[in-house]
């Protein structure tokens, strides 16, 4: 019966530690509280039910930690892919990861950073193919074809500044040699128009533009000769008369040129030197005019190239009202108009795309938050208080500028901090609890009843409306009352019959009264008192006329015997040393454990012990002794004779004599019939009486006098020897036992 509630109470223990394990989601651990439960109750449905539960959790556990791990792999390796620039892998490694968290939104980001880094790429690449090419073109100086490469190449990458120089440069370029064609090719009409001066004022403008050009040295050559052979007068007016025409024409360059040329003929006339002035004036303000325009045109330009389409067109309209015969200005501020109109329409509808993209993506944004939110929500009601946490975790993550989640993880944290705490003062008093209800029933399995009782009681401390803590301590209460009351009858039933084996009558009888007093309806001690009063009153005289003759001569015969043991002892000791008479004694052990005598064999392994502490055999031996007394204990009546006799020779070796005579005596009520404690009690009443005679003061003497030369000597073995064979005459030395302790501290 007593079983049975201890394995009830066991298993309800273990049902409840397997679900608080659940409740803290420790599911391992739980598995194996419920399995334990199983074990004492198998047909229980309960526990069956919760493995499938907790195994089923597990399952899904490990399913949802694989996945983890497999995209936390996957990141890894996009992350590490990414850091390489190999893009490409890194984009697959990331949708990869999508695919084991859908909706992730470090994963989307960074699908969206690899393909902006792959584009980069991509533009680049299509740049330096441009840039190849340019440079190609421009090293056969077909500087159109560089120009239109150089241009492309700006349109990918607007910033990098060699482009922008190489631009710049082969514009300038293009310009000189169009200037410089056009020179030739009015230079040339003037020389065939025989106007030679004017030829000749344009050759030499080609050939500032591009020096070493051979039409035009050739040109510049034969004019000189044609010029050379004409009559200066002639020459002269032809010369005015070109100049003059030019200049009507606002042909200013080849009129200055003429005037110049004419002047050079009569240097002395006045009339072209003022023409060269008024024209020098005129070009003054015609180059800053053109050097404006050409300023005005080269910022249009640039303000184009980078796609400043406002200024550019406020600049080309400015270089028109400066030159409005040219028709670059207009035709670029109609280039401008439509590029600005398709740039609108481009930019419409690409704010209505990213607007439908973004309404896409906040519409997305605000379905996953507001799921999370329902899911964390529900969570929590159910009390599901990890998960709701990881829900509301994922909407603010969604939404960081929302208010409502960081409050509910903030409440959750604190109702989880209160849960843990119940918990783990729970979880404590619990195991407190089936730790002093295992520790008592260990007790009370032993028959320990008083420390099993005082863990019984505390274990009720802790929970006071449990039963079954009541019912042992009621129940230890009724078997400690009955074994007292045994225990105190059999105790004085032990005593009376120590005293009644050794012929004490009186304090035989006396003790026979008390055990009757303790159990009134017992015939034993009534009998045992019939006994002595028969022994009384018949044999007493003669009984103790003879106990006494054969105690005087037992006492006598022991004393004879221990005379000449010990002289034996000194004997050996002095002839032949420490050795032989280590040797003899444990002859004389060995000889009594080779006839099974083990407890005297004992004693004398002690002996040995004592004279030589160093030696590992006695020890070995009596420890062999221990195991074979004890193989032998098969009763409890042999158990409690070897326990006695334990107890006596132990206080025999620490000359407790009285004490040991009492556990002999106990010895003796197990077992009358061994010789050793009644040796034993002779030898404890032989020293008694010479310590009472006063025969034992020499012995004393003499044993402490060899004691302590030897210890002089140094030879502390056999001091220690003679100190205690001294001790055994007179126990309460204390100048013996302060030496005993000196030998030991220097051991």
């Amino acid at each position: 019966m007593q079983e049975q509630q201890r394995l009830a109470g066991n298993y309800q223990n273990l049902i409840e530690q397997g679900d608080q394990a659940i409740d803290e989601l420790l599911f391992n651990e739980a598995l194996g509280l419920f399995n334990q439960a199983l074990e004492i109750r198998p047909n229980e449905q309960y526990p069956k039910t919760k493995i499938a539960e907790i195994n089923g959790l597990l399952a899904e556990q490990r399913k949802n930690q694989e996945d983890q791990k497999s995209y936390n792999d996957a990141m890894s390796e996009g992350e590490r892919m990414f850091s390489k620039q190999f893009f490409d892998r890194a984009l697959t490694s990331f949708e990869n990861a999508l695919s084991y968290k859908p909706g992730d939104i470090k994963a989307t980001r960074r699908i969206e950073d690899s393909k902006k880094e792959m584009k980069r790429i991509l533009d680049r690449m299509e740049f330096d193919k441009f840039i190849a090419a340019a440079d190609k073109a421009y090293k056969k100086e077909d500087y159109p074809d560089a120009l239109s490469n150089y241009e492309q190449a700006l349109e990918l990458v607007p910033d990098e500044p060699r482009t922008k120089k190489r631009v710049e440069e082969i514009s300038e370029i293009l310009y000189a040699l169009n200037s410089f064609n056009e020179f030739v090719s009015q230079a040339d009409k003037q020389f065939d128009a025989q106007s030679y001066a004017t030829a000749k004022s344009l050759y030499e403008k080609a050939n500032e533009l591009k020096a070493g050009d051979k039409h035009v040295q050739e040109r510049i050559a034969e004019i000189a000769q044609l010029i050379a052979q004409q009559g200066v007068d002639e020459q002269y007016a032809q010369v005015i008369k070109q100049a003059d025409n030019l200049l009507a024409q606002k042909n200013y360059e080849d009129a200055r040129s003429q005037y110049t040329e004419a002047l050079q003929i009569k240097p002395r006339e006045q009339y072209p030197k003022d023409k060269l002035d008024e024209i020098a004036s005129t070009l003054t303000e015609l180059a800053r005019l053109e050097r404006q325009y050409n300023d005005l045109i080269a910022e249009g330009d640039r303000l184009f190239g980078r796609e400043d389409y406002t200024d550019a067109k406020s600049t080309f309209a400015q270089a028109a009202q400066l030159k409005p015969e040219e028709s670059y200005p207009p035709e670029m501020m109609d280039k401008i108009d439509g590029l600005i109109a398709e740039n609108e329409r481009l930019a419409r509808e690409e704010a209505e795309a990213e607007a439908a993209r973004l309404a896409a993506i906040q519409a997305e944004k605000d379905k996953n938050y507001n799921d999370a939110i329902a899911r964390a929500d529900e969570l929590f009601a159910a009390e599901n208080y990890e998960e709701s946490r990881n829900e509301y975790r994922a909407a603010q993550d969604i939404k960081p500028e929302e208010l409502y989640p960081p409050q509910r993880i903030d409440e959750i944290d604190r109702i989880l901090r209160e849960l843990a705490a119940a918990q783990a003062a729970q979880a404590e008093l619990d195991r407190k609890y089936a730790n002093l209800i295992m520790q008592a029933d260990r007790f009370f399995a032993a028959n320990s009843y008083t420390p099993s009782k005082e863990n019984y009681t505390e274990a009720l401390a802790l929970k006071p409306e449990e039963t079954y803590p009541k019912d042992k301590i009621a129940e230890i209460d009724r078997i400690l009352e009955q074994r007292a009351i045994d225990e105190k009858y059999r105790s004085v039933i032990v005593v009376a019959d120590g005293h009644f084996r050794t012929q004490a009558y009186d304090d035989a009888r006396l003790q026979y009264e008390i055990a009757l007093g303790v159990k009134p309806n017992e015939e034993y001690p009534k009998e045992q008192i019939r006994k002595i009063d028969a022994i009384r009153e018949n044999e007493r005289q003669q009984i103790a006329q003879e106990q006494a003759n054969a105690e005087d001569l037992a006492r006598r015969r022991d004393q004879i015997a221990q005379l000449e043991e010990e002289l034996d002892e000194q004997r050996i000791l002095e002839e032949s040393g420490l050795n032989a008479l280590y040797d003899q004694i444990i002859k004389k052990a060995d000889g009594s454990f080779d006839i099974e005598l083990y407890n005297v064999s004992r004693a004398w392994y002690y002996k040995a012990q004592d004279l030589k502490p160093e030696e590992a055999y006695p020890p070995r031996r009596i420890a062999e002794i221990n195991r074979i007394l004890g193989d032998m204990m098969l009763s409890e009546r042999d158990r409690e004779y070897q326990r006695f006799i334990d107890l006596a020779d132990e206080s025999f070796r620490n000359n407790e004599l009285a004490v040991a005579r009492g556990w002999y005596n106990q010895a003796l009520s197990q077992k009358d019939t061994e010789n050793y404690p009644k040796e034993q009690l002779r030898e404890i009443e032989r020293r008694v009486a010479e310590r009472v005679a006063g025969q034992s003061q020499q012995q004393f003497e003499n044993f402490k006098t060899t004691a302590n030369s030897a210890f002089e000597a140094g030879n502390y073995n056999v001091a220690r020897f003679y100190y205690r064979k001294a001790l055994e005459l007179r126990s309460d030395d204390a100048e013996v036992k302060a030496k005993l302790q000196e030998i030991e501290a220097l051991r």
